[in-house]
């Protein structure tokens, strides 16, 4: 039995979350890429109609607003490691690495970055290194001005010469003729030493070296898998994330049989703003929010007063 039980996912102070889909490649191509959520789930689709019912069920009304014109639906759900989330939109074409998305904390996404980008920061630091024991050339300073266009102030002169040497169309005569000798620079420093590609991963992600960071974001992700297969009650029967299921281990959501959107139907925007100066007047904490509401409105068995 699990340990843990995901649930909504309330802002975290301070905390901000970036979207990944975590894919991977084992090879060259392109057909070597991996995706995360489909891997995690064996099973590339996510009906939408029972996604929709089963999130519904379990965790009732979602607590974020989405978009109306691209999305059904959406909802933000915990899983056990606090820097680890996952948005769940379930799309009207069934793909489920679409529909579902992790969400990680600014750190957490760095780490990853910086693990898979190791092995072309330390060629850079080479390759830097072999610039520095050139004699310079009078066109480095606009190569320099390159990478502060750029955003690379950090060091210019090895990023601007990178840049000019990828560059295709045409340029400025001076900066054209630079371009060659960028390109003959590099290339005659590749011959030793050639520019690393991706960092491939293997296919699996409990095979994933230990030391990458992505590792620990799968085991945590495939937690989370497991639990959103657990099947929820309807009536006497049982479904989970993708239809029918054996087994209902979850009761239904308390807010389930509660009209709790009518009002929202009747005033899209006033419910809206309702629902954020609940959240002001509880300090962010709903059930504080709706309680210092109630206690401002006329008690529940007094008459409203004539208009």
């Amino acid at each position: 039995m699990l340990n843990f039980q995901i649930s909504q996912a309330r802002d975290t102070p301070g905390e901000r979350f970036l979207p990944d889909d975590l894919d991977w490649y084992t090879g060259p191509d392109l057909s070597d890429r991996k995706e995360m959520m489909p891997a995690l789930f064996g099973r590339s689709d996510l009906p939408y109609g029972a996604a929709t019912a089963y999130l519904l069920r379990r965790f009732g009304y979602p607590e974020r607003g989405w978009d109306p014109y691209k999305e059904l639906i959406s909802w933000t759900l915990t899983t056990p490691d606090p820097e680890i989330c996952l948005r769940i939109t379930p799309y009207v074409g069934d793909e489920l690495s679409i529909a579902i998305r992790p969400l990680l904390s600014v750190g957490r996404k760095r780490s990853l970055d910086l693990w898979e980008g190791a092995l072309r920061a330390a060629w850079e630091d080479r390759f830097e290194t072999h610039l520095a024991g050139l004699s310079r050339r009078p066109w480095f300073s606009e190569v320099e001005g390159i990478s502060a266009r750029f955003g690379l102030p950090d060091r210019p002169l090895m990023r601007g010469l990178l840049i000019l040497s990828e560059r295709r169309g045409e340029l400025p005569p001076e900066i054209d003729a630079a371009r060659r000798e960028a390109r003959l620079i590099r290339s005659g420093y590749e011959e030793t030493d050639p520019f690393p590609g991706l960092r491939l991963r293997a296919d699996r992600p409990e095979a994933f070296d230990p030391d990458d960071p992505l590792r620990a974001v799968a085991s945590t992700l495939e937690v989370a898998v497991r639990d959103l297969m657990r099947g929820v009650r309807v009536r006497d029967q049982a479904i989970n994330l993708f239809g029918p299921a054996e087994e209902a281990e979850l009761s239904e959501h308390p807010v389930s049989g509660f009209p709790s959107g009518a009002l929202g139907n009747a005033s899209p925007n006033g419910m809206a703003e309702l629902h954020a100066r609940i959240l002001r007047l509880g300090a962010g904490d709903p059930d504080l929010g709706i309680s210092r509401a109630l206690d401002l409105l006329v008690p529940a068995d007094q008459p409203p007063e004539p208009s």
